[in-house]
């Protein structure tokens, strides 16, 4: 009974175990934003006025281990942060530094990421018959109505909410929104297409809108695919923005990336 009286006294004034930890885990997570924005500001002055990072030494307190180790011993001398940090080092307290020369490497492959995903996807794209069949039709349905402004009356009057939008080849993000506005409209926009039909004097265009409208969006096939497309293209829409912000940490981007990679691998089993 007294276990249970100390564990309401507990709750009741935020001393739980798991309340410690997390209080721990935030002050971990300030600490390492304090430390990076340190060597962060160190590689901003080498990078503006030119000057080498490495020594022929890579060694903290050895003769010429550089410029930027160097830095970072004169800044140990007067700030707390680094002096931490760089006594954490000494005692092998920490195995992550970010003081090796090969860091710059893995915080380029960071930064890339989000470019990485984008041309995985590209490449994707085009290399897949489906998904250039796919992206193939959207864009044509894109056509049929931006040749005219005409057209493009008959659409705005059919459709309330998204517009449709170009599908760029460099731009992955306007695939996103191209495949959304079908994806959210597809009944509205198939009405579009028929009204072109029945009013437009081109027999080519006529027989564009009505193919589009009656075989390829009103096929099972294109209609799983563009559920299945807009939720992926959501997805890494969403982490490649993250990924792109100027205030991204690193926890987080990894955290961002590993979570998209979780996703697909549940998509892929459902």
């Amino acid at each position: 009974m007294t276990t249970w009286y100390e564990l309401r006294s507990r709750l009741q004034k935020d001393q739980t175990i798991d309340k410690a930890a997390q209080r721990q885990l935030e002050k971990e997570k300030e600490h390492w934003r304090k430390v990076l924005f340190r060597i962060v500001c160190i590689v901003k002055f080498l990078a503006k006025h030119n000057l080498a990072f490495r020594g022929t030494n890579s060694k903290l307190y050895e003769d010429s281990n550089g410029n930027f180790l160097g830095l970072v011993e004169m800044l140990a001398e007067f700030d707390p942060i680094i002096q931490e940090h760089i006594r954490c080092i000494t005692s092998e307290e920490t195995q992550a530094h970010y003081l090796n020369f090969k860091i710059q490497n893995e915080l380029i492959h960071l930064l890339a990421s989000a470019i990485n995903l984008n041309l995985t996807l590209c490449d994707m794209a085009k290399t897949c018959s489906k998904a250039k069949d796919f992206f193939g039709i959207i864009q044509r349905i894109y056509t049929t109505f931006a040749n005219s402004t005409k057209k493009w009356q008959i659409l705005k009057d059919n459709i309330s909410r998204l517009t449709l939008k170009l599908v760029s080849a460099t731009r992955w993000e306007s695939r996103v929104e191209s495949v959304k506005a079908i994806r959210f409209q597809c009944t509205k926009i198939q009405e579009a297409l028929l009204h072109v039909f029945d009013v437009d004097n081109d027999p080519k265009t006529s027989s564009e809108a009505k193919g589009l409208a009656n075989n390829e969006l009103g096929e099972y096939e294109f209609i799983v695919a563009i559920v299945i497309w807009y939720e992926v293209l959501y997805a890494v829409n969403l982490v490649s923005k993250h990924l792109q912000a100027k205030d991204i940490l690193i926890d987080v981007a990894i955290e961002k990336v590993e979570g998209l990679i979780s996703f697909f691998k549940d998509y892929r089993e459902t």
